[in-house]
């Protein structure tokens, strides 16, 4: 009998290892690379910044500059509670419908598929060498054109 409280107690100690090994929820802690007033930057995220910054100008000194800046006008913005009013949630709002639409229609455009047959070449090329004349009928009304048969205007266009 005291075997097998043995075994249970092993039993347990190594199901507890095991649920340690696998539910590990520490957090990796980066080294910090800029600290403006209370919010760090760490090294990491300094670097995913710096490779998604679109313009190639700038120096990584000015980088860091426009970073600073940046972070101290954030700031400043939550300290005048800039962030808590409705014009703020109204343009934050509609930023986010503008964001869905843009990548809805990215979306639809990288799948646009174009199959032109040759048949359709063909057309288009001959199309292409006639002439097209667009005309323009000028009538006050409808009943002052069923009226006159000779008296028409036209303005005709020609288009290469």
């Amino acid at each position: 009998m005291k075997y097998i409280y043995y075994i249970i107690a092993i039993m347990i100690v190594f199901s507890g290892l095991a649920a340690y090994g696998l539910f590990d929820t520490r957090v990796e802690i980066s080294k910090p690379f800029l600290s403006i007033n209370d919010r760090i930057i760490s090294e990491d995220e300094f670097k995913k910044m710096l490779h998604a910054k679109t313009s190639h100008v700038m120096s990584r000194e000015q980088f860091i500059e426009s970073v600073i800046d940046r972070q101290i006008l954030i700031q400043e913005a939550i300290k005048m509670d800039m962030n808590k009013k409705e014009s703020f949630r109204r343009s934050v709002e509609n930023f986010y419908e503008q964001s869905l639409i843009k990548i809805l229609l990215d979306r639809k455009w990288d799948s646009l598929v174009v199959d032109v047959t040759n048949d359709e070449i063909a057309k288009y090329e001959t199309l292409i060498q006639s002439r097209l004349f667009f005309t323009k009928m000028i009538d006050p009304n409808l009943k002052d054109a069923q009226k006159r048969t000779n008296g028409i205007e036209f303005k005709c266009w020609k288009i290469f």
